[in-house]
């Protein structure tokens, strides 16, 4: 089965193009995913700028902290994004 090559962090920062109403360009989307905690310009597919980021991932912490608070399962993100 051939691999097809896919960057993770612009995955991550594209995935709102698939809602029913996506964002249009240009827009602000902040990046939080493992170690990762960035905010990014976006003004078209391949056309990014780092406008900020941490050296932790102190934003998905967050999330994980406020999902312990409300009981819900580890990792917090996906399950406060749920609510």
């Amino acid at each position: 089965m051939p691999a097809v090559g896919v960057h993770h962090m612009e995955g991550h920062l594209l995935a709102p193009l698939l809602e029913p109403e996506p964002p249009e360009f240009p827009f602000v989307a902040l990046l939080v995913s493992g170690g990762h905690t960035q905010l990014m310009r976006v003004d078209g597919i391949g056309r990014y700028k780092l406008l900020g980021e941490s050296i932790d991932d102190a934003a998905g912490e967050a999330f994980d902290k406020v999902a312990k608070m409300l009981g819900l399962d580890y990792p917090g993100g996906p399950n406060v994004a749920r609510m």
